[in-house]
């Protein structure tokens, strides 16, 4: 994987050709990755929301398998009850972690994907359209400042 340029201070402050460049670089894979990052957060949305229903499926099996102790499967099925209850178990062991999952799943990733959705790619787009404003601020100054300076020289031509 490419390692990305860094903008060093000094070159940005000289704004020269190459800290153009890397800021444009920059500036153009803000959007992408916001928008892959948007659909990203959606699809585990999705896998969390799927995986919360797994769950629910499998803590109602767990209480159907519960209810086994107030079956009896024939007189001397004392193995079938016993490995009924013995498979409860497991399965509710199962929903335990199936939740624990679901917790994860939302705290690891949801959660994690909205905070950098809502917190840094979005200030890296307002601070987008400042640098915009501030170019456009720069560029208008400079265009102002080389009429101010080239009235300049002609007055003072016409004194000497």
């Amino acid at each position: 994987m490419p390692t990305s340029k860094k903008v060093d201070l000094n070159d940005a402050l000289e704004d020269s050709p190459q800290t153009q460049k890397l800021v444009s670089d920059m500036e153009q894979s803000v959007n992408p990755l916001k928008e892959f990052t948007v659909q990203l957060k959606e699809a585990c949305q999705v896998l969390h929301t799927n995986q919360l229903k797994v769950s629910e499926s499998v803590n109602s099996l767990a209480k159907v398998l519960a209810s086994v102790n107030d079956q009896t499967f024939g007189q001397k099925d004392v193995f079938m009850s016993e490995a009924l209850k013995q498979l409860g178990k497991y399965v509710t062991e199962l929903h335990c972690w199936q939740d624990m999952l679901c917790t994860q799943i939302d705290h690891a990733v949801v959660q994690q994907l909205d905070s950098l959705i809502n917190n840094d790619l979005t200030r890296l787009t307002s601070l987008k359209e400042a640098f915009h404003t501030a170019r456009t601020d720069h560029d208008q100054a400079m265009v102002k400042y080389s009429r101010v300076s080239k009235k300049k020289e002609t007055e003072r031509s016409r004194f000497d």
